[in-house]
């Protein structure tokens, strides 16, 4: 009887290599596969055909799991029918020994070996296994390459015939059983999060990454330098009129126009305007001035940053539908859409966006939709699915359908936005308040749409007039 204890505890250890096997070699992800791969090859060692081999199962696993399958189809039966015929019989004579049990020994016994096989199968052979897989399923899975290629070969027949018969049901529903599972942007973001979780990743880190997958979404309208913010160097104007604006600035790169109102001409970079700088002319100061290039407002920062590149620019003009130009975007707007204004003002009082101590925001008109949106954790602002709305400026613009006054509020989705300081006709300043901190007197709830709730709309000053 030990030596029947001693097999099915055999057959239970198999059963649970196989089911470690097949976790290790599912769960493994292939760019860690390929990175162990090149970290050996780049420390001389020749010993890679684990990991080769493992690659080669994770990449097409379909006989792999054939024989994994067959494996543990057969080492279940031959347990189950082993344990049944050589200990239900000894286990029942033993039972049997009780006077009001022995009519009922041999069915006692039966089912006592197949719970108490079943326990250790599901425990030794499939749980503990698959657990320790997914521990460090890359390593394990080097590991065990070797062996299931093994038997992968041994069990060729029957496996070359699952796998022709698991192909052609598959093809029968339409799939094809190699489609390629795209990776998205969420599943991305969800990794990075878990790696801040572990510590694995930095927070800034994380921030920079949801910022980088957000270029391809984000318009060049959002993060370009404003027209009301250009620096303008001018042909038409004397040599040392455009040294004086070059003296009173800090630019790295200015455009190019003829004449006050005149048409844009160029672009040119701090280096190139000292070249000749010597001959004190404005055809020395413009001698190595690039010919501008024009990008639609409505184009993506991703798409812009690909031209910049292929026509190896510095800077380009956002141009509207009209052709206007309403702003530039350079390198620098680029990169501080990807990690956020490193300047070395960043913290000071002036900065873009300011929190005060009783919670609310005093923010720049020019801070864009996408920032004010990730800093309030929204959905989404007034106006900003129309394509022309760029900015939180912007932003009381489209809501308003006017020049809003100093004062002017609206409520949306828990905040009130309120005019705080217009400078002319700009909207320069403007103060965001969490709900929770205002008097129920001096807030209105927004819908999903901004509009006033029913039961509400008395608690706005002047709601009519702030939708004239």
């Amino acid at each position: 009887m030990a030596a029947d204890i001693v097999i099915l505890a055999v057959l239970i250890l198999l059963n649970g290599f196989f089911s470690l096997s097949e976790m290790a070699i599912v769960s493994s992800r292939r760019q860690r596969l390929l990175g162990l791969l090149t970290r050996q090859q780049e420390a001389g060692k020749s010993s890679t055909g684990g990991i080769e081999l493992a690659i080669s199962l994770n990449q097409d696993p379909s006989r792999f799991l054939s024989a994994v399958q067959i494996g543990i189809t057969l080492v279940g039966v031959f347990a189950g029918a082993f344990g049944g015929a050589t200990l239900a019989a000894p286990l029942g004579n033993v039972i049997g020994q009780w006077e009001m049990l022995a009519e009922y020994g041999e069915p006692i016994a039966f089912a006592l070996v197949v719970i108490i096989i079943t326990y250790f199968s599901l425990i030794i052979g499939e749980l503990v296994p698959k657990r320790v897989a997914l521990s460090n399923p890359e390593r394990i899975a080097i590991k065990i390459a070797r062996p299931m290629v093994a038997v992968t070969r041994a069990l060729s027949p029957a496996v070359t015939l699952l796998s022709y018969s698991t192909e052609s049901v598959l093809k029968a529903y339409g799939a094809t059983g190699q489609d390629v599972v795209e990776v998205t942007e969420e599943e991305i973001k969800h990794l990075v999060e878990e790696g801040v979780a572990t510590g694995a990743v930095e927070s800034v880190e994380r921030d920079i990454v949801n910022r980088v997958l957000g270029l391809g979404d984000t318009r060049v309208g959002e993060v370009m330098r404003p027209r009301t913010q250009l620096v303008w160097l001018d042909t038409e104007a004397s040599f040392e009129e455009n040294m004086l604006t070059i003296r009173a600035n800090e630019n790295q790169r200015y455009p190019v126009r003829k004449g006050p109102d005149g048409p844009t001409v160029g672009m040119v970079r701090m280096e190139d305007l000292f070249s000749n700088i010597e001959k004190a002319t404005n055809e020395a100061l413009f001698a190595r001035m690039t010919a501008p290039l024009y990008v639609p407002r409505t184009s993506t920062v991703l798409k812009a940053l690909s031209l910049l590149q292929a026509e190896n620019k510095f800077m380009c003009f956002i141009v509207d539908e009209y052709g206007d130009i309403v702003g530039t975007l350079t390198m620098a707007e680029i990169f501080f859409a990807m990690v956020g204004d490193t300047s070395a003002n960043a913290s000071d009082n002036n900065t873009a966006i300011v929190q005060r101590e009783d919670g609310s925001y005093l923010v720049d008109g020019v801070v864009s939709v996408d920032e004010v949106k990730r800093l309030l954790m929204l959905a989404s602002l007034p106006g900003d699915n129309t394509g022309d709305v760029n900015t939180l400026a912007g932003v009381m613009l489209h809501w308003f359908e006017r020049l809003p006054t100093e004062g002017d509020y609206f409520a949306w989705n828990g905040y009130r936005f309120e005019v705080a300081d217009m400078d002319g006709p700009r909207v320069d300043k403007i103060l965001i308040v969490p709900a929770q901190n205002l008097p129920i007197g001096d807030f209105l709830s927004g819908g999903a749409d901004g509009a006033p709730s029913a039961d509400s709309s008395l608690l706005m000053k002047d709601a009519d007039a702030a939708k004239a």
